[in-house]
Order: C-alpha cells, then sequence, then structure tokens
C-alpha cells in the first residue's frame, strides 16, 4: 500500500466557521482558540480511532491546511514541516514526498 497525502475529503476541509473567525480575529482570540482547541480536539478522537500509524502526522497536515485556508501561512508552514520531519523520522518516504509537493504548491498559489 502505497503512502500518499490523504486529499482532503468533505469532512476533513476545515470548519468554514473557524476560518472565519481566524481571519477576523486571530488564533489568540480566546473564542477563535476555544474553537480552534474544539476542532483539534474532534479531529484527534478521530484520528485517533483509525488503525492507521499516521495519525499525528495527518493531524499536522490538517492543521495546516487548516491554517492556509485562514491565511496564517507562518503556522500552515510550521504545521506542514512538523508533518513532513513526523513522515521522514518513521521511513514514510511516499508520505514526505507528498506534504513537501503540497508545500511547494501552497508556495505557487502565493506567486
Amino acid at each position: 500500500m502505497s503512502e500518499e497525502l490523504p486529499s482532503p475529503k468533505k469532512q476533513e476541509l476545515p470548519n468554514q466557521e473557524l476560518i472565519d473567525a481566524l481571519r477576523s480575529h486571530g488564533p489568540e482570540d480566546p473564542t477563535t482558540k476555544a474553537m480552534l482547541g474544539l476542532w483539534a480536539h474532534a479531529t484527534e478522537r478521530e484520528l485517533n480511532e483509525s488503525t492507521e500509524s499516521t495519525s499525528r502526522i495527518e493531524m499536522n497536515i490538517r492543521r495546516g491546511r487548516l491554517f492556509f485556508a485562514a491565511g496564517y501561512i507562518d503556522e500552515a508552514y510550521e504545521s506542514l514541516s512538523a508533518a513532513a520531519t513526523q513522515a521522514d523520522n518513521e521511513g514514510k518516504r511516499e508520505l514526505y514526498d507528498s506534504i513537501m509537493a503540497e508545500m511547494d504548491q501552497m508556495d505557487t498559489m502565493l506567486g
């Protein structure tokens, strides 16, 4: 089985309400921070139910996508870099390459 970066399915896409809160108020706003906490908890619970050993990597990928969608580029790259490092450390080369390709695609989108 090849290990590729999972494409975002509809249910994996970041919550639009959370993205809007991040854009409007930033991640340090108490309400937004609470929303981020709830999102992280729900996502972690979902991933912990998975039998895949890549759940921590997937969490960082999703967090990176969330921050990128909200315009927090540094935070997005930080999360995706952590995911890439985890994949590399675990010898998941295809997953690592997929994450790096997604980061390159983000660079292209930013111009």
